[in-house]
């Protein structure tokens, strides 16, 4: 029984962190670019830029995969590397309240959220 609830845990924690990777990649970065092209970045600094913010969301997108990977093992009922999902979810409650106290915004909470429902489901057993 605790194995679904931790499955269901990850599976939700996985799916919102989809979708931040999703919008992090197909709306925020390629905005973010036109942006800095429109108010004439030097071309070094934007493909600077522009790679950083592509490696964070590729970085949200392999935390996905190997959020999704161990909801299949916890339904499956094996064990889960709980060491590595601590520190994914330990870096994203972190990160979260950091973006949060500076800028003030709501949405900042919603990796405080998705590292919740990890460490949730990493201590539910």
């Amino acid at each position: 029984m605790r194995s679904r609830a931790q499955a269901f845990l990850l599976a939700f924690a996985g799916l919102i962190l989809a979708f931040a990777a999703f919008t992090q990649g197909l709306v925020v970065v390629p905005h973010i670019h036109e942006d800095l092209v429109e108010i004439a970045v030097r071309p070094t600094l934007l493909n600077a830029v522009s790679h950083s913010m592509n490696l964070g969301a590729l970085a949200l997108a392999a935390m996905t995969a190997i959020v999704w990977i161990e909801t299949v093992r916890s339904y499956r009922g094996l064990p889960i590397p709980r060491a590595s999902l601590a520190v994914v979810g330990i870096f994203l409650v972190v990160f979260g309240l950091i973006v949060f106290q500076a800028t003030h915004s709501p949405h900042a909470l919603g990796y405080s959220l998705i590292g919740a429902l990890i460490l949730g489901a990493v201590f539910l057993k």
